[in-house]
């Protein structure tokens, strides 16, 4: 373990979990339109009653982390969204619920980086009623945050 950067359950409860809470929605709502899903490409995400397992899942594997790359990238406020992996998340630090997947760069300087699916989940989540372009937000996401 490392010291400050062990988080529990109930720390993180403490810390986060009025924006947790929020999530479950989040999930819930995304379930229920699947088109929503296959314009972002996000396939068997998780449904809202595997939240708190997934979410105690993560942290159990965040606090497990020795390599300083990894220590300094990875968050415990970050959400799991794909159900068995860890490749897209929610970040719930951000009042926006930011949605992203992660990538290791394997060549020097070796680093892990995100890829912005939105900024803002709002935008997503209005995209039915609002006529909202997902594809197009997305990858104007992606370029504004430095990927390709």
């Amino acid at each position: 373990m490392h010291g400050e950067d062990v988080t529990d359950w109930k720390s993180f409860l403490n810390d986060w979990g009025l924006q947790f809470n929020n999530v479950i929605h989040i999930i819930n709502y995304l379930n229920t339109y699947p088109l929503i899903l296959s314009l972002l490409g996000l396939k068997d995400i998780i449904v809202p009653h595997q939240l708190e397992s997934v979410q105690k899942d993560w942290i159990n594997w965040f606090n497990k982390f020795t390599h300083e790359i990894d220590k300094q990238f990875f968050k415990p406020y970050w959400i799991p969204l794909i159900d068995n992996s860890y490749d897209a998340f929610i970040d719930i630090s951000s009042g926006k619920f930011p949605v992203f997947a992660i990538h290791y760069f394997f060549f020097e300087p070796f680093r892990w980086y995100k890829e912005f699916y939105f900024d803002d989940i709002t935008e997503v989540l209005l995209s039915p009623d609002t006529g909202f372009d997902i594809k197009k937000a997305g990858k104007k996401a992606m370029l504004k945050n430095g990927e390709k």
